[in-house]
């Protein structure tokens, strides 16, 4: 057999089996374009393959090569003529993570959520990893200092040592990236990120942070802390330190370019849009970013400028999300907006820069700002104007509860998109929960009848969205509680940015 890439949009593989002393063929999985195989010669109207495929022996998953089948309508392609990147947006619950993967191989994580999730999804799709065959991860961009971003990198750390091999994920990150902002232990708001100066007015965050690993724990929150330690344990190692150590580095509109350099031989650009770093007193600093005095879910304007303005207090939280990292994706045609958790000041100041310095903010691909938060400009997405747009978001607990995603935000999506059926993913509404019928729990004390019981289901499909992409071509996907039943679409882009759908292939 020769290894060959898929090249319809969704293909579906199969093996034989008997039921019932019936021969029968029973769905194993469903490659994407872009994904490999290994392909022997056409039989009938049926052509021999096989796939690493996962299948459940003695108590936990195993992989393997599986001999299988496809149809004969299958198409494929070598794997130098291969140039579909790849990008999935995970669902984390409330957080955000996402992975870019080149046809080369090379692989970029975007924020990695708060929890085990992201973890285990990686454990899944790059198997068998070991401290000595670690995954190298070209670049972590963790966009913002709020641990439902970065924590999910102290999960993948302490997945090394689980007893379940399966569940372990070993990775090798050659560049870690973030905003600056770290935030100090006990402090508050203006004070929240160390010394401030003042700009035409503003407070800046003139301490900066390049190296969170050699930062002072001891002025760090307890998040930030174990952040460090994570980065630390990894900059350590013997393995990592003899292919040469980790650079560390903060990100803004003024860098360089050079940290994405490793994917412009494929021909991927990406442009950090923001933070919007200035210079204060001789320092680069951040902006502190205002609390809104009022909630007006359509103040715009220069009536968003007053309502700011009617507000003297900075904020913590809308300073670290408002300076988040902020990348503009381009591929040929195709433009993927990555938006961490931005909110409107930042969006103004965003568009204030693009028009001052010719940038286009028009979008194919916008992964949403802020979990879908109310906070938005509608100034900005009528800038992007996106064909797709995805919003992380996810029920965990009253802790973590900010009624993410807000009906205005998914509204405006679909209002200022450029084609008249806009496509609106959210990766709670994704995934696929199954009835499991009634449950008791076993580590609460049952102090009630209510306690006793409740209506349990088990979340069987996770609400990730794929992309598959050329540089004039997007197919996007999700799953659903049927192996074989996937929601998908394709879409054209022309080299002026109009799109229109395409007819997508299954075979």
């Amino acid at each position: 057999m020769e290894e060959k890439i898929v090249a319809n949009d969704l293909l579906k593989i199969y093996e034989k089996v008997v039921v019932k002393g019936k021969p029968k063929k029973r769905i194993v999985t469903v490659l994407a374009w872009g994904d490999a195989l290994q392909v022997g010669k056409k039989k009938g109207n049926e052509i021999p393959v096989r796939v690493n495929a996962r299948f459940w022996r003695d108590g936990e998953y195993v992989s393997g090569w599986r001999d299988a089948f496809v149809s004969d309508r299958a198409k494929f392609m070598s794997k130098d003529s291969n140039e579909v990147v790849k990008f999935s947006i995970c669902d984390v619950g409330q957080g955000d993570a996402s992975i870019l993967e080149t046809p080369k191989g090379k692989r970029v994580f975007v924020d990695c959520g708060e929890n085990k999730l992201f973890a285990r999804y990686i454990a899944a799709r790059y198997e068998n990893r070991a401290a000595d065959n670690r995954l190298p991860v070209d670049a972590v961009v963790l966009t913002h200092g709020d641990r439902d971003h970065f924590g999910g990198l102290l999960e993948i750390q302490k997945s090394e040592e689980h007893e379940k091999r399966y569940k372990r994920i070993f990775i090798d990150p050659l560049a870690i990236y973030h905003s600056g902002l770290v935030k100090r232990k006990g402090k508050k708001d203006k004070e929240a990120f160390g010394a401030t100066a003042a700009l035409d007015g503003r407070a800046y965050a003139v301490d900066l942070v390049d190296d969170i690993a050699e930062f002072d724990p001891e002025v760090m929150n307890d998040d930030f802390k174990r952040l460090r330690a994570v980065i630390g344990r990894w900059k350590k190692d013997a393995r990592i330190k003899k292919r040469g150590g980790i650079t560390i580095k903060r990100l803004s509109a003024r860098s360089d370019g050079s940290a994405f350099d490793f994917l412009s031989g494929e021909g991927i650009d990406v442009v950090v849009l923001a933070p919007i770093e200035s210079t204060v007193g001789g320092a680069p600093s951040l902006p502190m970013y205002l609390k809104p005095a009022k909630a007006v879910p359509e103040a715009q304007g220069e009536e968003l400028d007053v309502n700011l303005k009617l507000s003297a207090s900075y904020s913590a939280s809308h300073t670290v999300n408002g300076n988040s990292i902020v990348l503009l994706v381009s591929y040929g045609n195709v433009r993927l907006l990555l938006t961490g958790d931005i909110n409107q000041e930042s969006e103004k100041a965003i568009l204030d820069r693009s028009v001052t310095e010719g940038i286009s903010l028009r979008a194919d691909v916008l992964k949403a700002p802020h979990h879908g938060s109310s906070e938005f400009s509608t100034e900005f997405l009528e800038k992007m104007m996106p064909v797709v747009s995805v919003i992380s978001s996810g029920d965990e607990s009253e802790r973590v509860e900010y009624i993410h995603p807000r009906a205005t935000l998914v509204g405006a999506l679909g209002k200022y998109s450029r084609v008249p059926r806009p496509i609106v993913f959210i990766t709670e509404l994704v995934a696929f929960m199954k009835y499991r019928g009634l449950a008791v729990p076993l580590d609460k004390k049952i102090v009630t009848q209510k306690d006793k019981r409740f209506y349990a289901h088990e979340r069987t499909s996770y609400g990730i969205v794929h992309f598959c992409f050329d540089k004039s071509r997007i197919l996007v996907f999700t799953h659903s509680g049927k192996r074989d039943l996937k929601e998908a679409y394709a879409i054209k882009i022309d080299r002026d940015g109009s799109a229109s759908f395409d007819e997508v292939t299954i075979a």
